[in-house]
This record gives C-alpha cells, structure tokens and sequence, in this order.
C-alpha cells in the first residue's frame, strides 16, 4: 500500500498510547496507528504484517517492564533488512537522561529522540521529513 501514513506506538501506558493517537491523526487525519503496550507484541506484528505497508513510523517509548525501549531495539536488529529498512524509529520518553539521548543516537534505526509528550509540532516536522506524508 503506497502513500499511506503508518504509525506504530509502543508504550507501557495506554493513556500515553491514546494521547499519541489522537495528536497524530490531528495532523494527519488519515494516519492509521497501531498502538501496543508490551514491545513483544509489536515486533510480532512487525514480522506477520510485513508485506502490508511500505513506510512506517514508530514511537518507542524506553522504560517499560519486562521488555523496556532498549530490548526492543535489541531484537529489532535481527529482523530482516527489508523490515528494518522501513521502519522509522523515534524514541519518545520523559527521560532528561542525556546518556539515554546519546544511546538511543547510536541505533542506526533511530532517527531521533523525542521528549514526552508527543506534540503536533513534532508529529508535523517528522512528517514533513517524507515517510510520514
């Protein structure tokens, strides 16, 4: 499917997950957003909805329990390249932590770190950076 705006969310607090939600459709009514509490899950999805869309952003948030934002990115570099080529990933935590900035830079599949909580301002640059339009 082409020109599609394809949105994951990965956060342990699904009011987080909602809130995220409603601003992205906000700025891009049409956006279809996939939201899931336990980063397993996702990567599951990930992998069995693998041919469906060509682009897709995802919003990771870092501190979750069992898996946190770290593993994910773990286990997201050894998924197929095609899969990963795809994917987007913008950490989106309320983290001050400089050295989790720096952390989350050296994932080649991060673009950027965002600080909670989502905004339509940050919704609206990243789609203005073409995946997301």
């Amino acid at each position: 499917m082409k020109n599609e705006n394809i949105f994951i969310v990965i956060d342990d607090d699904p009011v987080n997950n909602f809130l995220s939600k409603v601003i992205i459709r906000k700025v891009l009514p049409e956006a279809i957003v996939y939201e899931f509490t336990q980063p397993i899950e996702a990567l599951e999805f990930i992998q069995s909805d693998n041919e469906s869309h060509e682009l897709i952003t995802l919003f990771l948030d870092i501190n979750m329990p069992i898996v946190d934002g770290w593993g994910f990115l773990e286990r997201f570099k050894l998924l197929d390249a095609h899969l990963i080529e795809k994917i987007d990933i913008y950490m989106l935590s309320s983290s001050l932590d400089e050295r989790d900035k720096i952390k989350a830079k050296s994932y080649k599949s991060v673009q950027d770190y965002i600080q909670k909580p989502l905004t339509m301002e940050g919704v609206e640059l990243i789609a203005s950076k073409g995946k997301a339009a």
